[in-house]
């Protein structure tokens, strides 16, 4: 019976600890998107957004949108930060290849630009990485090979995992109507 009894005892305790700790936010990184810091006069003013299109003759990535609306301004950088670190999978396959640039300004003038590369994967799973210059992005033309070589040039590691976001589902409206 006290063995019984001292069972019981250490699995209530299991249980009691392992509710404790369901309490505590699990966090997969502790790392997440830094935004700019918004410093005093400087603002995020626009949030400028690119997708490469394999059957265009236009010049890629071709601009779809700005957003300047500052509601929409702070959901972007919410969804920004909200990304989970990880790395791409070794058998992405890519179905669509986004920048995001997004524009700071000081009274009226810009000041400072912020790019992000936007990867939505057949599998519906989108992930986003900070880089250095679109200038190295742009291309004559653009077709899924080039895709994947934008890929390795931005690099493999230190990606986030994003959740779809109501951008997305706006830019998916423009781009049905091409």
């Amino acid at each position: 019976m006290r063995k019984f009894l001292i069972i019981v005892i250490f699995l209530l305790l299991l249980l009691l600890i392992g509710w404790l700790f369901s309490l505590i936010p699990l966090e997969l990184s502790s790392e997440k998107i830094s935004l700019i810091e918004e410093e005093k006069d400087t603002k995020l003013t626009n949030v400028w957004i690119f997708v490469y299109f394999s059957q265009s003759i236009k010049a890629q990535p071709e601009l779809v949108t700005v957003i300047n609306n500052p509601t929409e301004l702070r959901s972007m950088s919410n969804w920004i930060a909200s990304g989970i670190q990880t790395s791409l999978p070794a058998n992405l396959l890519l179905k669509s290849v986004y920048i995001i640039d997004f524009e700071y300004s000081r009274n009226d003038k810009v000041v400072n630009h912020q790019y992000f590369m936007y990867v939505e994967s057949s599998n519906e799973d989108y992930y986003i990485k900070e880089f250095d210059s679109m200038k190295d992005y742009y291309l004559d033309k653009y077709d899924d090979c080039l895709g994947y070589q934008l890929l390795n040039i931005i690099g493999r590691d230190n990606w986030y995992l994003a959740s779809m976001s109501d951008f997305y589902s706006t830019i998916s409206k423009l781009l049905l109507k091409r």
